[in-house]
């Protein structure tokens, strides 16, 4: 159990003696803290948009949201390249989590949307937009996967085995949410939108923004 704890310790900076710049240990709270802020503003973005505009209004709101959460993304892949950079590349095990974690965040986005556009020219508008659903909740579920994880893993950093337990009920909720209650939705303003969709968006925003704030605290008390 100690060769474990000294191997995630390891994983993520803590007091690793091979890491000799201090600021790379604030590396993972960052990019965790921007992505769980980055997740909440749209999605209260989205849901005022929602409330408030007329339908004449939707389709231009709709484009403003798709155009600056796309600036936002790219602020963010930029930011998450500037940390990964100034990272030591002697901790190979960090950086290649660092790189699933840029895979399941960045690429995989990306795929969803190639996908989606090379299947709609030969198919429906409803076909198309089945497979349009369906890879959201392929996207929704790695994501919320890996936010276990990380909580997973920050339960033994901060040695908290009560986060294991949280991490496996956040988990159980949105499984029995998208096998059984994923047809349950709720009409806000113009837009339908899942209790699915609300768990995993909650979730993701304030399970990584308490996760970064609790690594923050983590490495200021090593400072």
């Amino acid at each position: 159990m100690k060769g474990m704890l000294a191997t995630l310790n390891d994983f993520f900076n803590f007091k690793n003696p091979k890491i000799q710049n201090k600021k790379n240990n604030s590396t993972l709270y960052k990019i965790i803290l921007f992505l769980g802020f980055f997740n909440l503003f749209f999605f209260a973005i989205s849901m005022i948009q929602s409330i408030i505009i007329t339908p004449n209004m939707f389709h231009s709101f709709y484009l403003i949201n798709l155009f600056f959460k796309a600036i936002f993304y790219i602020f963010f892949f930029l930011f998450f390249l500037k940390l990964y950079r100034e990272e030591s590349s002697t901790n190979e095990y960090y950086l290649g989590f660092l790189n699933v974690f840029a895979g399941i965040i960045f690429v995989f986005p990306l795929f969803q949307y190639l996908i989606s556009v090379i299947f709609g020219y030969n198919a429906s508008i409803e076909s198309s937009a089945n497979v349009s659903i369906q890879m959201q909740n392929l996207e929704m579920t790695f994501n919320i996967i890996l936010l276990c994880v990380l909580i997973t893993i920050c339960s033994h950093l901060l040695k908290k085995n009560s986060m294991k337990f949280i991490a496996t009920v956040v988990l159980f909720v949105y499984l029995v949410l998208f096998v059984i209650y994923n047809e349950i939705t709720f009409d806000v303003g113009l837009s339908t939108i899942s209790l699915l969709k609300i768990y995993y968006d909650l979730s993701v925003s304030i399970g990584y923004i308490i996760l970064g704030l609790l690594l923050r605290s983590k490495e200021n008390n090593l400072n």
